[in-house]
C-alpha cells in the first residue's frame, strides 16, 4: 500500500494538469474566436452575459450546440459569443466555465421547454 500512495498521487495530479490544460486551450479558442470573427468586441462576466442572452428569442439550426437569434444579430457558436453583433469575451476561464455550464443546462432543457424553434437534421437529442 505504501507504494502505490505515490503512484495514486501521480496519477492525480498528471489528470488535473491534464483537465486544466483541457479548459486553458478551450478559453483561449473563445478568445481567438471571438477576436477573429467579429468585427468589434470586448471582456464581460458571466451575469451580463446571463442578462444579454436572456433577451434574445435564441433557434437553433443545424449545428448541435449552437444558437442564433438573427434579429437582433446574435450567436453562440463555434466558442463565439455574440449580442447585437459585438463579440463577448469571458474576462477569465472561471466566468467562461460558468457560461459553458449556463449554456449546457439551456441546451439541455430545449426539448422539454419548447422555447426554442428547433430545425435540426439530425435525429438525436440535444
Amino acid at each position: 500500500m505504501v507504494i502505490l500512495e505515490p503512484v495514486i498521487l501521480s496519477f492525480i495530479s498528471i489528470i488535473s494538469i491534464v483537465i486544466g490544460l483541457v479548459i486553458w486551450v478551450s478559453y483561449e479558442t473563445h478568445i481567438a474566436m471571438v477576436k477573429r470573427h467579429t468585427n468589434k468586441y470586448g471582456k464581460t462576466n458571466y451575469n451580463i452575459f446571463v442578462q444579454e442572452f436572456n433577451k434574445c428569442k435564441w433557434e437553433t439550426e443545424s449545428f448541435k450546440g449552437s444558437l442564433f437569434d438573427k434579429s437582433t444579430d446574435s450567436e453562440i457558436h463555434a466558442s463565439i459569443i455574440k449580442f447585437n453583433g459585438i463579440g463577448m469575451i469571458m474576462q477569465d476561464f472561471v466566468e467562461y466555465l460558468k457560461m459553458r455550464y449556463y449554456l449546457y443546462r439551456y441546451l439541455k432543457n430545449i426539448d422539454t421547454d419548447k422555447e426554442i424553434k428547433k430545425t435540426h437534421i439530425w435525429t438525436d437529442k440535444i
